[in-house]
Parts: C-alpha cells; sequence; structure tokens
C-alpha cells in the first residue's frame, strides 16, 4: 500500500476511533435514557447471551413505553454504532494487516451478528407488546447473536492488540539498532 494511502487510511481510522467514543457518550447514552434503569438490565445486548428468564426480566422491569422507547433505540441509534465500529475495525486491519486483507470479514460478520441481534431483540419487545408471549427461537437467535457478537469484538480488539505491539516493537528495535 502506498504510503500516503496508509498515512490516511491509520488517520481515518484514529478519527473514527474517537467519534465511536463520543457517540457511546453522547447519543447512546443520551438516547437510552427513557428505557435506562438505576438497577437491573438496560440492555440485552450488553450480555454475554440470555435467556427467557433475562428477557422476562428486562421487560418486566419496565413500562411499555420505556420497551416502546427502546424498540426505537435499537432500532435507529444502535444501528449506526455497528456501522461506526465497523468501518474504524476494517480500516485498522487494511493498515496493520495488508498481506491478510481476508480479515476485514470480522468486523464485517460483526456488525451483521450486531444487526440481527437488534432485530431479533425487536421481534422479542414486539411479540410481547402484542400478545405477552416471545417464541423461543427469537430468544435463541438474539442470544446467539449477542454470543458472536461479543466474541467477534473480543477477536478483533485481540487482533488490533497485536498488531499495536507489533509495530511498537518493530520501532522499538529500529531504534535500538540506530
Amino acid at each position: 500500500m502506498h504510503k500516503t494511502h496508509n498515512k490516511y487510511v491509520v488517520n481515518t481510522a484514529l478519527v473514527l476511533t474517537l467519534i465511536i467514543i463520543l457517540y457511546g457518550q453522547f447519543v447512546l447514552g443520551h438516547f437510552s435514557d427513557c428505557f435506562y434503569l438505576e438497577e437491573g438490565p438496560n440492555a440485552l445486548g450488553l450480555t454475554l447471551g440470555y435467556g427467557l428468564e433475562e428477557v422476562m426480566s428486562f421487560i418486566d422491569l419496565r413500562t411499555n413505553l420505556q420497551l416502546l422507547c427502546y424498540i426505537d433505540f435499537i432500532s435507529v441509534w444502535d444501528n449506526i454504532f455497528p456501522i461506526i465500529y465497523g468501518a474504524t475495525h476494517i480500516l485498522f486491519f487494511m493498515y496493520f494487516f495488508e498481506r491478510w486483507r481476508y480479515v476485514i470479514a470480522i468486523p464485517i460478520l460483526h456488525m451483521a451478528a450486531d444487526w440481527i441481534e437488534n432485530w431479533a431483540e425487536i421481534g422479542m419487545i414486539e411479540s410481547y407488546l402484542d400478545t405477552t408471549l416471545i417464541a423461543d427461537e427469537l430468544i435463541t437467535l438474539g442470544s446467539t447473536m449477542t454470543i458472536i457478537k461479543w466474541s467477534l469484538s473480543m477477536i478483533t480488539y485481540g487482533l488490533i492488540i497485536y498488531a499495536l505491539i507489533r509495530a511498537t516493537r518493530g520501532v522499538w528495535m529500529k531504534t535500538q539498532l540506530l
């Protein structure tokens, strides 16, 4: 990859990293206020899997208005977030793993798992609000996607940390030789 292109890729990734932090703090934090509780689970997707008991606990602790707010939140704001973190991770992978481009599949799959998880959660809550029943398949799908999402997240950050250590070690070794 050309040096100027490399610089553009890493600078864009760093700017997007800042956007992730700001988006999480000011957008996700702000728009989640309408369903936030001081105690108890505040999002199903922040756990490493869940079952009927956890889903019902999440639902039972909230009013219908809070549940509708949660649906709006994950329909809009929580579906934008994977685009931002996915683009960031893809750019870091492009920069650090030039020869292994296939690793960009990891953040793409991560984004897809997050979106499918959101779709399943919306389905669970809408089903509950309509019939007070939730299909086991939706719970299993949502839980599975949550586990896949977090697993891919751990792999992504592990690879980025590995690449940073490798790059730092390379720079340190060059300075020692001078």
